[in-house]
Order: structure tokens, then C-alpha cells, then sequence
């Protein structure tokens, strides 16, 4: 028996927020368990990989569709089936009421696949949102603030939080942790082992950021010889978010007397040893969706060593000026994100 037309409109704008006509053709059963494949979609396949789009949709039966299709055990085999590399490509889910099983499927004509389909969800190349039925197609529009009805954005929002924490943070050392990193009050040179500071800098930053949805936790090993600085493990989810840490600039003891030059070279060595734990832990953690992030706090200044009033031009020097990579390994592989660099100012008059 099929519900009223009110009470689809009535599931769908508490759960989805949007208006659709009036209708008999779906049963709010139906949309529930339209939203569970959904749901179980994207909790393993994190929506910041998808570039090719996804449908997902409900049928009477799936033998009408051939053998083509993947039979979906549980929603990890996506993983196996459907690697970051391969989505550029369109998938199809498709969900079998009749016999309670689910189907998978990419790279191959999914507007057919769907036509047949009872309702389905559609996300488009451009990040549009649809529930799609009969001859309708309904754009849906999520709550302030979220890209998606499902999913959080996970990996896009430690993006935009370390690029806050640059902004309001590392660029003139605002934090009462990392201050401590400076030798001088002119921030010209670092303290002798200034990666501590840096580092717990940051934890705390993403403990009071993400602490609602993701463990933080420093320094985890992926073998018994190469630490991680910080580990993100999103709950209720299988994202797994791993950064280095590194230090550019000069860096002095006690005494002032020179201890450390770090220059491109040292962040080079940040990027292959990213490169190496990501693939240390895709190996032994196949379950989960995984990035890597490498960060550079930039503390270089020029002209140190050949004045004890280095310029304006000299101090903000490397402001503007990137740093070069031998490997651009986030244009390799699919898990790399772009390189994050925290240029920390220094101050001219004290």
C-alpha cells in the first residue's frame, strides 16, 4: 500500500529540506531505504574523491539488468571495486528490493541502468543533488553550511581548517604554543627543535576543531621506524587523515649559535617520507578511506647571515616564494593532498 502524497512531502523536508509536487508514486518505505544506500555509500567512499558523479537507485529486481554487475557483500567491497584512482568514472548502486541485496557498477551507461529504477539518487559531475522518480527530478538544497544531505566533508574541511589555522595562527605565531618556537622576539630564528612547539601547536588546534567528529592523536608510528606527527581518525566513518610536519628557516641554540638551515630540501624529504607512509598504511589498513597531508611551517628569511638589520624586502622574502617539490606527488596519486605551507611573518620593530 502506497502512502499519500503528504506524507512523502512530509519525510522529505525533515529529512532533505525541499518541496516536491504531489505524488503516489514512491512509498516513504522506498525513500528509507533509497537513504540507507546512500547513506551506506558514503560511508566508505568519501565524497571529495568522486569526479565522475554517482546514481544510486532502487529496482524490483536486478537479473533484468545482466551480468555486468558486481554483488555487493557489504559496502567495504566498494573499496575493492571502486579504488580512488577509477572515480573519475560514473557509479551505479543499485539496491534490489526483491531480493534484499545490492548491485555495483562504474563506467558504463547509467542513465539506462536508472531508467528502469523505481527512484534514485543522482550526483552529478558538478556536485548537484537530485531525487529522481517518475519524470521528476528534484534538486535538492542542503542545509547552511553542508555541501551534501549524506556526508560530511571530512578531508575538505581540514582543509579549510588549516588554512584558518594559517590565518590566524601561524602567520604572526599567535598561539601561546607556538610563540614558544621563536628565539627571538623578532621571530628571525627558531629555537633549536622547534617541531615539538609546531606540532602541538596544531593538535590543539584540531582537537578543538574537529574533537566533535575525529580522534587527534600525535606521533603514530606506520612502522617501527617513521612516526606520523598527527593522526585524524573520523568517527563513525572510515576516514583516516595522516600529516607530517616540517620546518623551514634558521634555528639557533641557547647560546645563538647556529644549530639548523632547513631549506627546500627538508620539505622534499617531508614529501617522500608522506609518500612512504601512505604506502605503509594503505597496506596494512585496506578498510579505509585514506589522505595524506604534508605541512611546512616557512620560517626562512633572507639576508641573516649577511646583516644584523636584514631589509623589509629580505625578511619578507619567501612570503610569495613557493617551494619547489622534485615530486609533485599530490599530482601522482589520488591520496596526496596539495602540500600546505604556513609562511610564519616575522615582526619588524619590537
Amino acid at each position: 500500500m502506497q502512502d499519500s502524497s503528504q506524507d512523502i512531502i512530509e519525510y522529505l523536508r525533515e529529512a532533505f529540506f525541499v518541496r516536491i509536487p504531489k505524488s503516489e508514486q514512491v512509498t516513504t518505505s522506498e525513500l528509507v531505504s533509497l537513504v540507507r544506500s546512500i547513506k551506506g555509500f558514503f560511508s566508505h567512499v568519501s565524497y571529495e574523491s568522486l569526479k565522475g558523479g554517482v546514481k544510486i537507485g532502487l529496482v524490483d529486481d536486478c537479473t533484468s539488468l545482466g551480468d555486468s554487475f558486481v554483488h555487493i557483500q557489504s559496502y567495504t567491497d566498494l573499496l575493492r571495486e571502486y579504488p580512488v584512482c577509477d572515480r573519475d568514472k560514473e557509479a551505479v548502486l543499485v539496491s534490489d528490493i526483491k531480493n534484499s541485496s545490492e548491485y555495483f557498477l562504474y563506467d558504463c551507461d547509467a542513465e539506462s541502468v536508472v531508467s528502469s529504477a523505481i527512484l534514485y539518487y543522482e550526483m552529478t559531475k558538478e556536485n548537484k543533488e537530485y531525487i529522481c522518480f517518475g519524470s521528476k527530478r528534484l534538486l535538492l538544497s542542503p542545509p547552511p553550511g553542508y555541501g551534501s544531505f549524506f556526508t560530511r566533508f571530512d578531508f575538505k574541511r581540514l582543509e579549510e581548517l588549516l588554512n584558518e589555522y594559517h590565518n590566524h595562527n601561524a602567520r604572526r605565531s599567535t598561539c601561546k604554543i607556538l610563540e614558544r618556537c621563536w628565539y627571538d622576539e623578532k621571530r628571525f630564528y627558531l629555537r633549536a627543535q622547534p617541531e615539538e612547539y609546531m606540532r602541538d601547536s596544531l593538535l590543539q588546534f584540531l582537537r578543538n576543531t574537529l574533537g566533535k567528529y575525529a580522534d587527534v592523536t600525535p606521533e603514530r608510528n606506520t612502522d617501527d621506524s617513521h612516526p606520523v606527527d598527527l593522526n585524524i581518525d573520523y568517527r563513525g566513518s572510515n576516514r583516516l587523515a595522516i600529516i607530517e610536519v616540517k620546518w623551514l628557516g634558521d634555528s639557533v641554540n641557547d647560546d645563538g649559535k647556529s644549530t639548523t638551515n632547513y631549506r627546500d630540501a627538508r620539505a622534499n624529504e617531508g614529501a617522500r617520507q608522506l609518500n612512504n607512509y601512505l604506502e605503509d598504511t594503505n597496506d596494512y589498513n585496506p578498510k579505509q578511506e585514506i589522505i595524506g597531508v604534508l605541512v611546512v611551517f616557512d620560517a626562512r628569511r633572507k639576508g641573516l647571515k649577511s646583516s644584523r638589520n636584514p631589509t623589509k624586502d629580505d625578511l619578507f622574502f619567501y612570503r610569495r616564494t613557493n617551494i619547489s617539490y622534485k615530486v609533485e606527488y599530490d599530482k601522482v596519486r589520488h591520496d596526496f593532498s596539495r602540500p600546505v605551507r604556513f609562511y610564519m611573518e616575522p615582526k619588524l620593530t619590537v
